[in-house]
């Protein structure tokens, strides 16, 4: 018995419903976009999973070849600018959906400024760490080589995760890390016209990669996120971290050399930069989510391969 209020008021905690950051008097109800890995079948759950490793690997040879022709072919050293272009893009999708009503992204709670400056600021530091340090490379070492170099990433990531106990890293699995390290390794030697700042650059942005993964991983299962949430939480501070470094250290250059007219012919490519940059985005997540960083840099290689 008892009234429909109060019924409504003694339900459990786990049913009670959750309500969109966007319309907080509307009920959150799990869209037919929904990828949470709790509300869909194992059959689904391994498609979504193939196609997002399918266009992981594809959009990610895409955009490594208009990054290269916008960074350095043109000859306008920006990257910090093109590496906002994908996060601009991501964020921007994710808001026009939510507002259309096509998804509904997980509320964060009451600590909106703890996840903001815990978990949000710190992954878009990194990623835009990753993705300037990985753009400028391009300025001082040939693309091929950079994938080659790409090819010690996963031993990196399997270090982090083993060190912080995010995965439990089998031996076999160690081995085969220690051995593409090993490759990359040789690989360098054998380069010509490898540069010491190339190198350190480089680096930087597998060390950054790296970190934003692990943090990736623990955001997406820990928290149970899907693809759309960390697009819509994540995406603008990935660029406000990109933006301000490209206002403070890249215009200023821009605007001296007289290569505004350039960036505006760039705007084409640039544009291009942004839209497969949020399928890069997306289905990074997407494997991440149903699978682990480690593969994802897996198939790093896999892509790195193909382009060299």
């Amino acid at each position: 018995g008892g009234s429909p209020s109060n019924r409504a008021s003694s339900a459990s905690p786990s049913r009670m419903t959750a309500y969109s950051p966007a319309a907080p008097a509307l009920p959150r109800m799990e869209s037919s976009m929904s990828t949470r890995s709790g509300t869909i079948p194992l059959g689904r759950r391994r498609c979504i999973s193939c196609l997002a490793i399918i266009a992981y690997v594809f959009s990610g040879l895409s955009i490594t070849l208009v990054n290269k022709m916008v960074v350095r072919d043109s000859g306008l050293h920006a990257p910090a600018l093109v590496s906002s272009t994908g996060a601009l893009f991501t964020a921007a999708f994710t808001r026009i959906l939510v507002w259309m009503g096509r998804i509904q992204v997980k509320p964060v709670g009451g600590k909106s400024w703890e996840f903001a400056f815990c978990r949000a600021l710190p992954v878009g530091v990194l990623a835009a760490g990753s993705l300037c340090f990985g753009n400028m490379s391009y300025i001082f070492l040939d693309p091929g080589f950079v994938q080659m170099l790409k090819a010690g990433t996963p031993a990196l990531l399997l270090f982090v995760l083993s060190v912080l106990r995010v995965e439990q890293i089998a031996p076999s699995t160690a081995i085969l890390a220690m051995l593409m390290v090993l490759g990359s390794t040789l690989a360098s030697l054998q380069q010509p016209n490898a540069t010491a700042i190339g190198l350190t650059v480089q680096f930087a942005s597998q060390m950054c990669e790296v970190l934003q993964c692990t943090a990736m991983q623990v955001i997406l299962k820990n928290l149970d996120f899907e693809a759309w949430d960390a697009g819509y939480y994540l995406s603008p501070a990935i660029a406000a971290c990109c933006l301000l470094p490209s206002l403070l250290l890249e215009w200023p250059h821009v605007i001296a050399a007289h290569k505004v007219g350039l960036l505006f012919q760039q705007i084409p490519l640039l544009i291009a930069s942004g839209a497969i940059g949020m399928v890069v985005s997306f289905s990074s997540m997407l494997v991440i989510k149903f699978t682990s960083s480690l593969l994802a840099k897996l198939l790093v290689i896999a892509r790195s391969a193909a382009l060299v």
